[in-house]
């Protein structure tokens, strides 16, 4: 089947599922803990590990945009005992998260939200959050919010004192995703998105690259923020799934409305034509992917500490 054919058939939802779940989680089947589709999450994997060390015994996460659950593997599942809160609106991945966390008997689920996370956050309004973590887990969902500093406020204060908030998102204005989705807009001829793309990305770099979040969070106690930057890799066995794993980022959506196919068209095009911009080419380094298509998807891990009474 063509990629052509498979995604025509698609809803958004299932377009999302077919280019995370069965792309960019792609995992090794030799070793199911090894991640082969990008190397995002082990570049980030030892901050969070170190992250996760740092917490007091049993402590309480609130795990935001999370997917269907793989940072519990590759991640939670180290801890000795932890209560976990989920937020994911995608309903099949958050069945799957709640089924990876019922594996680790250590791990116990507490609050579970299926709706969009400003919608979650908005509903605490006037009123306290009903619960306090230790940490809160960000890691590539901020794409889907509209209002950034809004939306960091309010998980802000959800954190305790000396918690932190652990997120982590892909330059866009370098990566393979950014870049695809700003050259989708500029060829249907939406300068007014491409502006909006190109402002939305000057503000996360401005707060999580350069560290300006602290002081908008607590201007009078601002929490310290360390910043590590990844160059990060998109892995597919064929130039198919390269052009499938530009649309995420920027061009997919997760709803029931039918995947607009020139999505895909201009992924496609994109790498044809700017690909070299991307580090568009074949593995030929000794790693697992060698042989496969790979190009950059570098990456913002921001750790933000709140300070201690």
């Amino acid at each position: 089947m063509s990629l052509e054919d498979e995604f025509s058939r698609y809803s958004n939802e299932q377009a999302y599922d077919a280019v995370f779940a069965s792309r960019m989680m792609l995992r090794d089947t030799e070793q199911p803990d090894r991640m082969i589709g990008n190397t995002q999450r082990a570049d980030f994997l030892p901050v969070l590990h170190a992250l996760l060390d740092s917490l007091p015994a049993r402590p309480h996460l609130f795990d935001v945009g999370a997917g269907a659950g793989d940072i519990v593997d590759l991640a939670l599942s180290r801890l000795d005992a932890a209560t976990v809160h989920v937020e994911e609106p995608n309903e099949a991945f958050l069945e799957r998260y709640q089924q990876r966390l019922a594996q680790y008997p250590a791990l116990e689920r507490g609050y579970v939200f299926a709706e969009p996370l400003e919608q979650v956050l908005a509903s605490w309004t006037g009123s306290r959050p009903p619960f306090l973590v230790d940490g809160v887990l960000a890691i590539h969902m901020l794409y889907f919010v509209e209002d950034l500093v809004g939306t960091m406020r309010a998980l802000y204060q959800t954190v305790k004192p000396g918690g932190v908030l652990f997120v982590v998102i892909a330059d866009q204005q370098q990566s393979t995703t950014g870049r695809a989705g700003r050259y989708h807009y500029e060829r249907l001829g939406n300068e007014e998105r491409v502006q909006q793309l190109d402002q939305i990305w000057t503000q996360r770099e401005a707060l999580f690259g350069q560290g300006d979040i602290a002081r908008l969070l607590d201007p009078e106690s601002p929490p310290s923020v360390d910043i590590v930057r990844n160059e990060s890799w998109l892995y597919g066995k064929t130039e198919d799934d390269m052009s499938a794993m530009c649309l995420a980022g920027e061009l997919l959506v997760s709803d029931d409305d039918a995947f607009d196919m020139r999505k895909l068209e201009s992924c496609r095009n994109f790498l044809r034509k700017h690909g070299r911009d991307v580090g568009f080419g074949v593995e030929n380094r000794d790693v697992v992917q060698n042989g496969w298509f790979r190009s950059r998807q570098p990456q913002i891990v921001t750790t933000i500490r709140r300070a201690r009474l």
